[in-house]
């Protein structure tokens, strides 16, 4: 952002400037369009480097962003693994009840038979 005192020295060199191309004898006239280049450029170089800090500001942003998406992506992960467990916790605890079993080996042995028939 220009200052007021900045914008006042801006407008004074372009008057310099003009009134140099226009009024002044070769020297001036040459000097001006030397000066003039180097304040073009200097406003290139500005602008770029404006560009170049708002292109900045932007890929921060979206990395925030997609670190913002991931951790709550992982906080869903998290909730439906601990909704999971809780199902098995309670699944657990009905079957015990069901089998009137206190203790949780006679549970998991009924768990890993299997339907097959024996041969014998």
């Amino acid at each position: 952002m220009y200052t007021t005192t900045r914008s006042t020295f801006v407008i004074s060199t372009l008057i310099i400037f003009i009134f140099d191309l226009i009024y002044g004898d070769d020297a001036e006239k040459a000097a001006s369009k030397k000066q003039w280049k180097r304040q073009e450029n200097a406003f290139v170089i500005a602008t770029n480097d404006a560009k170049e800090a708002d292109e900045e500001r932007r890929m921060a942003q979206i990395i925030s962003k997609l670190q913002r998406l991931a951790d709550e992506r992982r906080q869903l992960q998290q909730r439906g693994n601990l909704r999971f467990k809780a199902d098995l916790e309670r699944q657990k605890a009905q079957l015990m009840e069901a089998l009137g079993e206190n203790n949780e080996s006679g549970v998991f042995k009924l768990r890993t038979t299997t339907t097959a028939i024996s041969i014998n």
